[in-house]
């Protein structure tokens, strides 16, 4: 399965478990998640994700 994500925090920094746990349900979700059946279909989708 992939999803678009959820970023949390930034780079010049380690997260929080707080904010871990705050943005739980968002990194949880896989209502927009996307199956992958076959090695292919995961270069389909992170193709988007390297332009």
């Amino acid at each position: 399965m992939c999803d678009s994500g959820t970023i949390i925090g930034d780079a010049n920094r380690a997260m929080s478990v707080e904010e871990i746990q705050e943005n739980w349900d968002k990194i949880t979700k896989l209502s927009d998640s996307k199956s992958l059946n076959q090695l292919n279909d995961s270069f389909d989708y992170l193709g988007d994700l390297l332009k």
